[in-house]
């Protein structure tokens, strides 16, 4: 899978507009990418704070909302990888949270396709496998979240890593990375053929 061009961030804000600067080009055939951004990223723009959420899980969903919304911020679901992109090239939220139990993969893959961007957006993994022994490592190190996790808590969590300083965020991103390339289902048995701390 080859890198998606993900604009820079911003230094003034952590939710300005992203340049539509082809997202696509390294990620989806040309006959696929949108000539703009997809239309719910415009009417976005002036909303603070604003989570994007990647899942079919409409309970986890719900209670993310409720909690989101006791802050003045909201969650935006999705549910194809294809439409998160989409957004995504119009508009920059505070954060991208993945639900990785999606039955159809499309978290794994966006988690793939974000984590090998240097301007990776700040990402919360979510899974409700952490009593498996790999998911239970992962979640000890702090790259995967439980999502059954009290939603105000978890709030604090994607705050934690919004405001995380630059040396920990590159070695968050880090560990994700292994974390994805050595849990993910759709992946090759040879690319889970290493642990976590390898």
């Amino acid at each position: 899978m080859h890198p998606v061009a993900i604009e820079p961030l911003s230094s003034k804000s952590s939710e300005s507009s992203w340049q539509p600067d082809n997202i696509y080009a390294n990620g989806l055939a040309a006959s696929d990418s949108p000539s703009k951004a997809h239309p719910k990223a415009a009417s976005l723009a002036g909303k603070a704070r604003t989570i994007f959420l990647m899942s079919h899980d409409l309970i986890t969903a719900g209670k993310l909302q409720a909690a989101a919304a006791l802050e003045q911020r909201t969650v935006e679901c999705v549910g194809e990888t294809f439409t998160l992109f989409r957004m995504l090239q119009g508009f920059r939220p505070a954060a991208v949270l993945l639900d990785l139990d999606m039955h159809t993969g499309a978290a794994w893959e966006a988690a793939d396709r974000l984590l090998l961007n240097p301007n990776c957006p700040p990402l919360v993994l979510l899974t409700g496998r952490v009593k498996d022994p790999d998911f239970s490592l992962a979640e000890h190190s702090g790259c995967i979240v439980d999502k059954f996790t009290a939603p105000l808590r978890l709030m604090q969590i994607v705050d934690q890593t919004i405001e995380a300083a630059p040396s920990a965020r590159d070695e968050r991103i880090a560990i994700q990375r292994i974390t994805v390339l050595r849990l993910n289902p759709f992946h090759p048995a040879e690319y889970r053929d290493f642990g976590i701390n390898d």
